[in-house]
């Protein structure tokens, strides 16, 4: 029997939840860098993400990305704090994330077109 989690769903489900939800926010990222005046310079964008099953275990595969992982936002979306030693480009990039999660609360609340 398929493990579940305490709100009752599989991990299949799960993981294909995961994915789904990738392709959303792949989507509003392309949708923020079009909408971005030119003067924004690059913006976030996020690789492909597939479903699959590993030994008969569901998995995503993703395209690997080199480099260290910084975290900009917050899942709650607030910028993360930036440490003291923080380049100008890093304050770049954690004014650009807070324009993008402005951005998707606008779209999801249907007020910018």
């Amino acid at each position: 029997m398929p493990s579940r989690t305490p709100s009752k769903t599989t991990e299949e489900d799960h993981t294909r939840k995961q994915v789904q939800m990738h392709s959303a926010a792949r989507q509003l990222t392309k949708q923020f860098s079009i909408k971005a005046p030119s003067n924004f310079g690059q913006s976030f964008y996020y690789n492909r993400v597939f479903y699959t099953k590993f030994e008969e275990e569901p998995a995503t595969v993703e395209e690997y990305v080199p480099g260290k992982f910084v975290k900009y936002i917050n899942n709650n979306g607030e910028c993360c704090s930036t440490p003291e030693d923080c380049t100008n480009e890093g304050r770049e990039l954690v004014l650009k994330a807070a324009c993008l999660v402005h951005f998707s609360f606008e779209r999801k609340s249907g007020s910018c077109s």
